[in-house]
C-alpha cells in the first residue's frame, strides 16, 4: 500500500487482493511479524498507525489436500457448466491447482502437491481425439505441473473389476510428466487401464517420465 497515513490514524486492512498463495496452505489473514508472532489482522479490521511504517505479512494455516470426485460414467468432456466432472476435467484442475472447470471443484481440501482424484465404478472412454498434445486437452490424459511446485497425484478407482479407463485406441491412455519437468509423482490404484494406442513404443497404456 503506497498510501501515506497520518500517525495514530485508522486504516482499514485490505483483503488478499494480490491473490497470495502458498501450496498446501490456506490464507487466513495478516500478521505484523513474518513468523506470525505479532498481532493478527483480518480483512476489514481497523489498524491504528503508530509512529513508524507497518508491514503486514500473509498468514497461512495448513490445509488438507484436494479431493476431486469424478462423476460416475462421465463423458470425456471439457465443459465446466454441464454438471459432470469428467476425468479430463479433474486432471486439468489438479494440473493447474485451480478449478478451471467449476463442476470439478474439490469436495474437500485445497489444491496443493498431494491431491487425490476419486473415480467411482464405471467405464471412462477417451473420445477427444488428438495425439502429440501435452496439456491434457486431447488424446491421452496428461498429468503435469504448470507451476513451480512439485505435483503428487493419487488416482483411485473403485477396484480393478469396477473402474475401467479405456483409451479407445485414440492415443496412449496416460502420459506422466510429458514435458519432462520433473517432480511429478503419480499413483494409480483400483482401476483397469485398457484400449491404449498400439503404435506407441513408449507405452500404450502409460508413458511415464515422472515417478509412478
Amino acid at each position: 500500500d503506497s498510501t501515506i497515513y497520518a500517525q495514530y490514524g485508522s486504516v482499514i486492512v485490505a483483503s488478499n487482493t494480490g491473490y497470495l498463495a502458498k501450496v498446501g496452505f490456506r490464507f487466513v489473514g495478516w500478521n505484523t511479524e513474518a513468523n506470525g508472532s505479532g498481532s493478527d489482522y483480518l480483512a476489514g479490521a481497523v489498524l491504528t498507525m503508530g509512529a513508524s511504517n507497518v508491514t503486514l505479512y500473509a498468514k497461512y494455516v495448513v490445509a488438507p489436500p484436494a479431493i476431486v470426485a469424478v462423476t460416475a460414467n462421465a463423458s470425456d468432456t471439457l465443459d465446466g457448466a454441464d454438471g459432470q466432472c469428467s476425468l479430463r476435467e479433474a486432471i486439468t484442475n489438479i494440473n493447474n491447482g485451480a478449478s478451471i472447470y467449476a463442476d470439478c471443484a474439490p469436495t474437500g481440501g485445497v489444491y496443493g502437491d498431494n491431491d487425490t482424484i476419486n473415480i467411482p465404478a464405471g467405464t471412462y472412454n477417451t473420445t477427444i481425439a488428438g495425439t502429440g498434445e501435452d496439456a491434457n486437452a486431447t488424446g491421452d490424459y496428461d498429468i503435469l505441473k504448470f507451476w513451480f511446485q512439485n505435483k503428487s497425484v493419487a488416482i483411485v478407482g473403485a477396484g480393478a473389476g469396477s473402474t475401467t479407463i479405456n483409451g479407445n485406441g485414440l492415443d496412449r491412455v496416460f502420459d506422466m510428466d510429458p514435458l519432462g519437468a520433473g517432480g511429478v509423482v503419480v499413483s494409480i490404484s483400483g482401476v483397469t487401464i485398457t484400449g491404449g494406442g498400439a503404435d506407441y513404443t513408449n507405452g500404450g497404456g502409460i508413458q511415464n517420465s515422472g515417478t509412478l
